[in-house]
């Protein structure tokens, strides 16, 4: 605290604690476990300064672009708080928010590969330069409908899952958080700007993509985990028994479809079956 010198107050947040110094923004007493929050103010300003578990995103008063910055920072730096202490919220603000992060994502998975390209760090098998600018722009046209429509749908049903998952342990249920959790946990997906890359990598480059999807469903399970234990009434190993649901069906419903199409019937390349 910037007011170290100790005073005859008790804390009002900590009862029988003597306070310390006080808060910068209320003047407050504050005792030694106040400090332990790393903050010069005190629980209820703090609370109110960093939205009292309210989503950056969803806090109207803010700037819209430190509305988007605050909560990709905050998922990513403490998503056990931010999911532990998050509270009833809009589901179509969530929605909003991580379609539009992961067009964010894809656009910049592009520049990506076309800076590559144009180094020739990255081919797409194409041939020229111009025809792999082409084949980009492609697969831009293609790929950027399908995420503003897929992306809302994914997490909305990875929210059914969880909402499920946990009215099957006893637990809160609650569909507006589970989808709203979904969406914001997804976030980390940033980490797909490189995918191009390292799904190049020789040998490596499959085993280290499917990592990345593993710890981007390992991350999904956490969040659910979390709020869980944070709004829906559950604790311990029901919290993340409910929480890996989600994550779990999605993997394995991945693995199905790659092993039916390892296992399907191999194209006839024989001159006589094209007549």
């Amino acid at each position: 605290m910037s007011n170290l010198a100790q005073t005859a107050d008790e804390c009002p947040s900590h009862p029988g604690q003597i306070a310390l110094g006080r808060c910068l923004k209320c003047s407050r007493p504050t005792c030694s476990y106040c400090e332990e929050a790393g903050s010069e103010l005190c629980p209820s300003c703090r609370s109110q300064d960093d939205g009292g578990g309210v989503i950056a995103w969803e806090r109207r008063e803010l700037p819209l672009l430190r509305r988007f910055a605050r909560t990709v920072a905050d998922v990513l730096r403490q998503p056990g708080v931010v999911f532990l202490r998050m509270k009833a919220g809009s589901v179509s603000l969530a929605l909003g928010f991580i379609t539009m992060f992961s067009i964010l994502v894809f656009l910049l998975m592009l520049l990506v590969a076309s800076v590559a390209m144009a180094f020739g760090l990255l081919s797409s098998g194409t041939g020229s330069a111009g025809a792999e600018m082409i084949t980009i722009l492609v697969v831009a046209v293609f790929m950027l409908p399908a995420i503003a429509i897929g992306t809302p749908l994914t997490c909305t049903g990875l929210g059914v899952l969880h909402f499920v998952a946990v009215a099957m342990v006893g637990g809160q249920a609650s569909f507006e958080r589970s989808v709203r959790a979904a969406s914001y946990a997804s976030v980390v997906g940033w980490i797909f700007v490189f995918l191009p890359f390292v799904a190049a990598i020789p040998v490596v480059g499959p085993i280290a993509s499917g990592a990345m999807f593993l710890f981007f469903l390992f991350f999904l399970g956490v969040a659910f985990a979390n709020i869980g234990e944070g709004a829906m009434g559950l604790r311990g190993g029901k919290a993340w028994l409910a929480g890996f649901v989600p994550p779990l069906l999605v993997l394995l419903l991945l693995v199905a479809f790659v092993a039916l199409g390892m296992s399907g019937p191999e194209p006839n390349l024989s001159p006589d079956y094209y007549g």
